[in-house]
Formats: C-alpha cells, sequence, structure tokens
C-alpha cells in the first residue's frame, strides 16, 4: 500500500479496518491521520475525517471522543491532531450530531422490530440499546 498517496491509503485503511475491533481500527485512523497530515492541507483534512468518521458510525461502529483520547494517549501522541479538530468541530456540533444520528438510528430499528412484535430483550440486544430504553420506546407506541 507504499505506493499510494496518503489520502488514498487513509481511505483504503478505512475500508480495510472496518470491521476489525474499535481498538484495531482507532490506531490504524491516529496513524493514518499523522501520515495524511504531513502531505495534505488542513483543510483537507478536517473534511476527509469528517466523512471518515462518518462512515465508521453508519457502519455501526461505537466508539467516542474518550476512546479516540485514550488510543492518543496510547500511541505517545500520534494522531494528536484529531484532537483539536474534533475540539473545534464539537464547537459546530459534529462530534454530538454524529454521536445523536446513531442513537436517532438505534431507536428507529427498535421501534421497527418493536412493530414486528419482537420481544423486548431481543429488541434491546440487537438495536443495543439499554432494555429500559426499549421499554420506553415500546409505550410510544
Amino acid at each position: 500500500m507504499q505506493d499510494y498517496e496518503p489520502l488514498t491509503r487513509f481511505i483504503l485503511r478505512s475500508f480495510k479496518y472496518i470491521y476489525y475491533d474499535t481498538d484495531t481500527l482507532l490506531e490504524i485512523f491516529l496513524i493514518s491521520i499523522d501520515e495524511l497530515k504531513q502531505r495534505v492541507t488542513d483543510d483537507d483534512v478536517q473534511r476527509v475525517i469528517e466523512l471518515i468518521l462518518l462512515y465508521f458510525t453508519k457502519s455501526n461502529k461505537n466508539f467516542t471522543e474518550e476512546d479516540l483520547t485514550r488510543k492518543v494517549r496510547e500511541l505517545e501522541g500520534k494522531g494528536e491532531d484529531i484532537m483539536s479538530i474534533l475540539q473545534e468541530r464539537e464547537k459546530r456540533g459534529l462530534m454530538k450530531g454524529i454521536i445523536k444520528g446513531r442513537e436517532e438510528t438505534k431507536k428507529t430499528f427498535a421501534l421497527n422490530m418493536l412493530k414486528d412484535g419482537l420481544p423486548v430483550e431481543r429488541v434491546a440486544k440487537y438495536a443495543e440499546l439499554p432494555v429500559e430504553k426499549v421499554k420506553e420506546l415500546q409505550k410510544k407506541l
């Protein structure tokens, strides 16, 4: 993969590692950002990061900003630039919007399963929501 430009490698790695465990995905993501920062403008890096984070969340990767921060510490600062990017984006509500969108998707998924008559416990398991939350949703039907 070394023959590719950093942006191409970043995107290909994101596709390749999407189904790995979250820790491995975050590590590859943060290392790739460092590599990307050396050859691409900050604005382009921010746009690509936003898109990749959206891709991760749509692919049902459940990680938080705290997970990213922890991984940056574990990697001794690799990917540190993402923290400032996320802080800037948080001011504009991006990360919160992504997290809120993920939660809304889970709720919609749960409501559809409840409408089909699936048991609350099974809905909670597959929608990755607490049983109490699913019971609240069930009351709204």
